[in-house]
């Protein structure tokens, strides 16, 4: 069976914008469900592109990832909010995904781009 590990903020954790859904409705699980994949999400709120202790790259360095065919990374959001200078915030994401393909370096990585964040205006995740 093809295996996903997931990464990520409060959004792949299961907030939608308004509450926290139930694990089988976050996004890395019901892209597992539509595909057939064995789903591992490891996502945790507040998180971001940093070098934190629940950072990406600290999220990867405490996860076992052998054995999985696919990561899917979604980060941002808390960046946009919380800014630390760009270049720290590339030097980060890339940290992160290095140390991804060390301890696997068959893993495809997938990456999500930033959702919008609430505290901007939006009301849920269907806001364009």
């Amino acid at each position: 069976m093809t295996k996903l590990v997931a990464f990520g903020d409060s959004i792949f954790a299961g907030w939608d914008g308004k509450e926290n859904v139930s694990a089988n409705q976050r996004i890395p699980e019901l892209i597992g469900q539509q595909l057939g994949w064995q789903v591992t999400n490891v996502a945790i709120g507040g998180t971001k592109y940093d070098d934190s202790s629940n950072g990406f790259t600290a999220m990867v360095n405490k996860t076992d990832v052998t054995g999985f065919n696919y990561a899917l990374v979604s980060y941002g959001v808390n960046n946009f909010s919380w800014p630390d200078p760009l270049d720290v915030v590339k030097q980060n994401a890339v940290n992160g995904f290095n140390a991804l393909k060390k301890k696997n370096p068959q893993l495809k990585i997938l990456l999500e781009l930033p959702t919008e964040d609430f505290r901007q205006g939006s009301k849920t995740l269907y806001d364009v």
